[in-house]
């Protein structure tokens, strides 16, 4: 049976104790029956991850996802953080609001984000330890809110609106940001085809309401090869651009109904190699679409789902 392994976090692989390569967010893939797998992270802050796999296993492990493939499968292992029993305070700071609110940062069996008032408090986990971390505080119309932004090779940012009850109301990683008069706006740079970048910005007012959304490319569409037009044209629409530029005038009027026609797909993937090499694979949460484009003088003609 073929295997095909993807994993966020590259890795070493052993199968049946023997090293038998690397895996990361590119395709790799093993051929064998039955065999126990492991998955030893190369960032030594993640647990390793194992699984016996035979021909009957073809669902959900505890901590991989299986995705048929319709000739193999795709295995996606999941990696936990190491936690730390130490305590350490990362960074800490009072907003004398109308309702005063202590805000902070620490390290104590993974990374929590602390929030109190005189009323209320708030934890949240984050996803890895930041370098740094600032605060921030704005308000709009008797309505406050606090924004942590954690800076680590990403930023993460955090927005929580603090009048009455403490809720999460803002969410974002991304590259690079700004924070001035009630608005955030945050860069986050693609690693795709055409090389595109998204500038967002976001306004703390009665809500957190999206106020303008910019999407600008380093490549033209009409730079890259032929062969790899079908990609950039999901990867546009994956990141909600603007596709029409790649379709033919006949199917220029139908680029808004792209989405809702393919679906929420998180990634787009080269095809295994069981699989002809003129269609492109589509990864959903829980499957796979093969999808294929009709391409006539340099722009697509049809879109179908195989």
């Amino acid at each position: 049976m073929l295997y095909y392994l993807l994993c966020a976090t590259p890795c070493a692989v052993k199968l049946n104790g023997d090293y038998v390569g690397t895996a990361g967010q590119n395709f790799s893939f093993l051929e064998f029956d039955e065999g126990f797998l492991e998955f030893l992270p190369l960032d030594q802050t993640f647990f390793p991850t194992s699984l016996f796999i035979n021909k009957n296993t073809t669902s959900n492990t505890q901590n991989t996802k299986i995705i048929d493939l319709y000739g193999g499968f795709l295995l996606i292992p999941q990696f936990f953080k190491k936690l730390s029993s130490d305590f350490k305070l990362i960074e800490k700071r009072i907003f004398p609001l109308s309702n005063p609110v202590t805000v902070s940062c620490y390290n104590h069996g993974g990374v929590k984000l602390y929030l109190s008032n005189e009323t209320d408090f708030f934890i949240d986990g984050l996803p890895f330890c930041p370098e740094k971390i600032v605060f921030e505080s704005c308000a709009y119309k008797g309505r406050e809110y606090i924004v942590a932004v954690c800076v680590a090779k990403k930023s993460l940012i955090l927005g929580y609106c603090v009048s009455g009850k403490i809720t999460p109301v803002f969410k974002n990683l991304c590259d690079g940001y700004g924070f001035e008069n009630n608005c955030i706006t945050t860069l986050e740079n693609k690693n795709d085809l055409l090389g595109h970048s998204i500038s967002s910005k976001w306004g703390f007012e009665e809500g957190v309401k999206l106020l303008n959304f910019t999407i600008s490319t380093k490549r033209s569409p009409f730079s890259i090869p032929e062969k790899l037009v079908p990609y950039a044209f999901f990867e546009e629409i994956l990141i909600d651009g603007d596709p029409s530029v790649f379709l033919s005038p006949k199917l220029k009027e139908k680029a808004k109904d792209l989405r809702e026609f393919l679906g929420n797909f998180e990634k787009v993937l080269p095809p295994p190699h069981f699989i002809g090499d003129d269609v492109v694979t589509l990864l959903y949460s829980d499957k796979v679409e093969y999808a294929k484009v009709s391409l006539v003088r340099g722009v697509i003609e049809n879109v179908i789902i195989i």
